[in-house]
């Protein structure tokens, strides 16, 4: 049993969250008390949700549950590196495969192919190239070589593995492209997603080498489209004769989203237009969906300006939900700066 309690005390200009976690498998147990500094006031509010929570039944094998709650608070814990699963190709529509990995957040996520007779179009790279080297291992089975790789998004689950696709074209959008001109901050990486820090040693990524402004065909079955909302500018691919959309990082099902980069309002409407384009729905992190759990995604990014309840209380990755309530007030008033909440997450004061 896991319990989770506790509160926001309000010092000055200084909020401090007292956490108390009580870990309890088999005969043992053991109690954490942790006293956080929390540099906003305004999100008093929402770091009480947080920590008031209580949470029963969990085994041993959720212990890594335990190490996100704590990870809401940006606190250091020590993180078993993220192990190897072996590549389970899932095929939901004639020739689209998927790799679906565990919906644990940031550092683990969905790749996709679609295959043709002269070629791949491979939909995301992982996060690291371990992992892009994993999913391109087993796609060798299908014997078609891997001629495409598109980026939905400038962050690293997204192009972190990219060099395990050496041939491929990388297809990304102007930003993309910009901020892959730039050495990753595996520094920063490395905060967020610990469990795959010895990954992030010597990260390289690929450059793009075609620029998207419009959508555009890339083959005779699919059309990677310019949007945005989760970060300025994204791409969401498209199979039309298969009614499948490969949204990346323009969906995220059962897993709160890393909306601290783009604007929450304007990926919620943005979603209406990507439901347009197909009724099968692949997302970067969590299960296939469809309109019922895009509509969901909707309401969390439209709750964050006023927050409540909703399922999205049990999603995992909670430890975004505070820099994604902070990014949404603060383009309220016009601040367009990063959270400071999800700078205390990578570690930058």
């Amino acid at each position: 049993m896991v319990v989770v309690a506790g509160g926001v005390v309000v010092v000055g200009a200084v909020v401090v969250v007292v956490v108390v976690v009580e870990v309890v498998v088999g005969a043992d147990a053991k109690s954490i008390v942790l006293l956080l500094p929390h540099a906003d006031a305004s999100s008093n509010t929402a770091t009480s949700a947080l920590v008031n929570r209580r949470i029963v039944g969990i085994a041993a094998t959720d212990i890594p549950l335990i190490v996100e709650i704590i990870g809401i608070f940006g606190h250091s814990v020590n993180t078993p590196p993220l192990p190897s699963i072996p590549v389970e190709l899932i095929e939901i529509a004639d020739g689209i495969l998927v790799a679906l990995r565990p919906p644990t957040g940031f550092g683990s996520p969905n790749m996709a192919a679609v295959i043709e007779d002269d070629g791949i179009t491979v939909v995301d790279s992982g996060t690291v190239p371990r992992l892009g080297r994993e999913f391109a291992d087993a796609l060798k089975s299908t014997g078609v070589p891997i001629r495409h790789l598109v980026y939905t998004a400038p962050h690293i689950d997204h192009v972190g593995g990219s060099t395990a696709f050496p041939l491929a074209a990388a297809y990304g959008t102007p930003e993309t492209s910009a901020l892959l001109d730039q050495p990753p901050n595996v520094e920063a990486y490395s905060h967020i997603a610990p469990e795959l820090a010895d990954d992030f040693l010597g990260l390289t990524t690929r450059p793009v080498t075609h620029t998207v402004r419009e959508a555009a065909w890339i083959s005779a079955r699919v059309v990677i489209a310019p949007t945005h909302g989760q970060v300025a500018e994204n791409l969401v691919v498209q199979i039309p004769d298969a009614n499948v959309v490969l949204a990346g990082a323009m969906a995220t099902f059962g897993v709160i989203p890393p909306a601290w980069a783009g604007n929450p309002s304007q990926w919620a409407d943005q979603l209406d237009i990507v439901l347009g384009w197909g009724t099968t729905i692949v997302p970067s992190h969590g299960p296939v969906g469809g309109e019922n759990e895009v509509r969901e995604l909707q309401q969390y990014l439209r709750s964050l300006l006023a927050p409540r309840d909703g399922p999205w209380d049990r999603w995992t990755n909670q430890r975004f939900h505070a820099a994604n309530i902070e990014r949404a007030a603060m383009l309220a008033i016009d601040d367009p700066s990063p959270p400071p909440s999800i700078l205390a997450l990578m570690g930058i004061s």
